[in-house]
């Protein structure tokens, strides 16, 4: 072989070899995504008033009976008409009302986000699907199954302020300075900030310095290369979370996926 055919052919085998390595890492990628799920808890095992309880409860009903009557013939035949499952639907629209007119229902239905028009929809899907799941139910599905399994929120309190902010910088050591981005699409401006990790034994502080003398605390726990956002805040409430590699590059999360394409990314600082 002449020399530029032995350096073809080596350049060829190296680009195997890096696709192969790719390939690798985008699988041990996946694998590392299978490994983290949300903790998440039972609503119905959270403090409720009875009141909270009982809607609670009908809206797992009529969503168990839904689930077990879309694969019937007779709901493929005659669907919610009268001789089918018009008393179910009856009971979601009753309730769909039930919620506009009663102030405490609705309040309780938009935080928990407990809508029984979401079993509606669902219902009205498996009509055109014939009780066969599609993306649609899939996400209603999802849905339906968050709002009855929520995150489970720790009471921690993280330790935010500039006093707190210089004794964690003592008395931890640092992990990492980023600079977040969060691109505003419809002003096309970015607005950002510092954020900092700072670790002592098993315990990870993030910092986030709006301004000189502001300094949110966010207390993180480690899984692997993921750090999620714990304590009663609306970060944690999201399911945010952040992927930091061995480069200590960073992505953001949420529990519906990477934030990246709504403008939220993040670029080291150090």
């Amino acid at each position: 072989m002449t020399i530029g055919a032995i350096t073809l052919a080596c350049s060829r085998e190296k680009q195997k070899e890096d696709e192969l390595s790719n390939t690798e890492q985008l699988s041990d990628t996946k694998k590392i995504f299978e490994t983290y799920e949300p903790v998440r808890e039972s609503i119905l095992e959270t403090e409720l008033t009875q009141e909270q309880r009982n809607l609670v409860t009908l809206y797992k009903s009529l969503y168990d009976e839904l689930i077990e009557f879309k694969d019937t013939d007779n709901f493929k035949q005659l669907g919610f008409s009268q001789p089918g499952y018009s008393v179910w639907l009856k009971k979601i629209l009753d309730q769909m009302d039930k919620q506009k007119d009663i102030e405490t229902l609705r309040i309780f239905s938009l935080e928990k986000e407990i809508f029984f028009g979401d079993l509606h929809m669902l219902g009205l899907d498996y009509v055109g699907s014939d009780g066969k799941e599609t993306n649609q139910t899939n996400e209603g599905r999802k849905k339906i199954f968050r709002a009855l399994h929520p995150l489970k929120i720790s009471d921690e309190i993280p330790p935010s302020g500039k006093e707190n902010y210089y004794r964690i910088k003592r008395e931890y050591e640092l992990f990492g300075k980023w600079i977040m981005n969060i691109r505003i699409i419809a002003n096309n401006e970015t607005h950002s900030y510092k954020y900092e990790i700072y670790k002592t034994v098993n315990n990870y502080v993030g910092f986030a310095a709006q301004e000189d003398w502001e300094y949110e605390a966010e207390i993180l726990e480690r899984k692997g290369m993921f750090f999620i956002i714990k304590g009663d805040n609306g970060s944690s409430r999201n399911g945010e979370y952040y992927r930091i590699d061995d480069n200590m590059n960073m992505v953001l999360f949420d529990e519906d996926g990477e934030l990246a394409e709504y403008g939220f990314t993040a670029t080291k600082d150090f």
